[in-house]
């Protein structure tokens, strides 16, 4: 795991866009979201589109973001609880 203190928007931003289309793809959501694969999901779920700017970025409430995303199961489709307290 990055360090905290290193941890940037940018790399939230990509990971987060990562985790998020890995979740979509494991739970067969990627065509029910119109996404026609992986590669389009995160070309479009990517950094550069997100326009993600926190003025109070938490390093630490980023990384249990992508953690919670990475884990989460076809159940719960709501954003998790960790990922609300990124932007402070």
């Amino acid at each position: 795991m990055i360090s905290t203190g290193c941890y940037s928007q940018a790399d939230y931003a990509e990971e987060r866009a990562t985790a998020t289309c890995d979740w979509y793809d494991r739970c067969d959501l990627l065509r029910v979201l119109t996404y026609d694969d992986l590669e389009t999901c995160l070309d479009l779920e990517g950094p550069a589109d997100t326009g993600l700017e926190c003025p109070d970025f938490d390093a630490a409430e980023a990384q249990d973001c992508v953690e919670a995303l990475e884990l989460a199961d076809c159940s719960d489709f709501a954003e998790p609880e960790a990922c609300g307290a990124v932007c402070g």
